[in-house]
């Protein structure tokens, strides 16, 4: 009866171990998923504003319509590009 005891007392140890090192893996996971959100909101923030900037700069030399089409344009490039640096990035994490 002694020795099942301390396998029990033993095992509820482990269990409450891993419990510590699963809590602290999900708060640092948490934290790092909060930090690229906050990126990401700043990256369209960014490129919100240097969209609109380049529209007024263009609006200025070339008609309105002109200006929507180059500033549309640069927006897909900079998604385009975001899209396939995201793509490599996780070609490689998938890769042995």
């Amino acid at each position: 009866m002694k020795k099942i005891t301390e396998f029990v007392i033993r095992v509820i140890d482990l269990l409450e171990a891993e419990g510590r090192v699963v809590k602290r893996a999900a708060v640092e996971y948490a934290l790092a998923v909060l930090m690229w959100l906050g990126a990401l909101l700043l990256f369209v923030a960014a490129t919100a504003v240097l969209a609109v900037a380049l529209y007024v700069a263009l609006a200025q030399v070339a008609h309105r319509s002109v200006a929507l089409v180059l500033v549309a344009a640069f927006l897909l490039l900079v998604g385009g590009a975001c899209a396939y640096l995201g793509k490599s990035v996780l070609r490689k994490r998938s890769e042995p």
